[in-house]
């Protein structure tokens, strides 16, 4: 009985560090590099109305594989000539091109 126990606690001991290394590799391949980070955040500024502050304020709000891009939204916080504003930046990523689809305000 107890050898059983121990097959079963060392199973799942190994499947619970196959499934964290599985999970972390594929956060590390959808999060974008720090260099496609600085271009959608240069994007997102260049999309703010004139003279506006610009600041991301989390990790990626969603990102997801489609088969050909990775896609995802950050949200930001957009501070300028009226009221602070809450936006939404929609980026696509494919063959390292980064392309900023919406930015609009939430």
């Amino acid at each position: 009985m107890k050898s059983a126990l121990k097959v079963i606690g060392v199973a799942t001991m190994i499947m619970a560090t196959v499934g964290l290394t599985a999970s972390l590799l594929m956060h590390r391949a959808l999060v974008p590099s720090d260099a496609q980070l600085t271009q959608i955040d240069a994007a997102a500024r260049g999309a703010a109305p004139p003279g506006s502050s610009v600041r991301r304020l989390r990790a990626p709000d969603q990102i997801e594989w489609d088969g050909k891009a990775n896609l995802g939204y950050f949200t930001y916080e957009v501070i300028g000539k009226t009221s602070p504003g809450q936006y939404r930046a929609d980026w696509r990523i494919a063959d390292d091109k980064v392309e900023l689809l919406s930015f609009r305000r939430l």
